[in-house]
């Protein structure tokens, strides 16, 4: 029997294997993500200044991920978010209302799977100081920065937005 060099070895390994996967119908699960990964996406910010004050519409969708090879399902809920200049140097928003109207929280997540959940501020009739509007518009560029609690981590987890421009400032 012929023996094939190491070098050659190590390079057909790969595919071998992936043939190996392919062949069987059982895949190679290369996806590492043992804990739930989250990004905010597609945000927006809407200022409307009224006579007494100034009211903030917007929010984001938040795209959760976990990988196949983690331990078992979390739960994954919203721990708190702000709105900052997007150096994150000046809280403009604190302690951002936000709600899923169209899901549950705490959101489960499976193993495998990925979830998209539109979280939106719900002010309900109350309404932020004028002066919040003026600095939102005077800055223009904000992010929504905040934390998840996640329980397969057991723990938090940050998240910041995509940079925002802010709609609605009168020119």
């Amino acid at each position: 029997m012929r023996r094939l060099p190491l070098p050659t070895l190590l390079l057909a390994a790969p595919l071998l294997l992936a043939g190996a996967g392919c062949s069987s119908g059982i895949g190679i699960e290369t996806d590492p993500t043992l804990f739930v990964t989250a990004t905010a996406e597609n945000p927006t910010v809407n200022v409307v200044n009224e006579a007494l004050g100034t009211s903030v519409t917007g929010g984001f969708t938040l795209s959760l991920h976990l990988g196949a090879r983690a331990s078992g399902s979390s739960d994954v809920n919203i721990q708190g978010f702000q709105i900052t200049t997007k150096d994150k140097t000046t809280i403009v928003v604190d302690a951002v209302p936000l709600e899923a109207p169209d899901t549950k929280l705490p959101i489960t997540i499976d193993p495998g799977a990925d979830e998209d959940v539109k979280l939106q501020i719900n002010l309900g009739s109350d309404l932020l100081a004028k002066e919040v509007g003026q600095k939102l518009c005077n800055f223009s560029e904000m992010i929504y920065t905040g934390s998840l609690t996640d329980s397969l981590r057991g723990g938090t987890l940050p998240l910041d937005s995509d940079l925002v421009t802010v709609s609605g400032c009168a020119p």
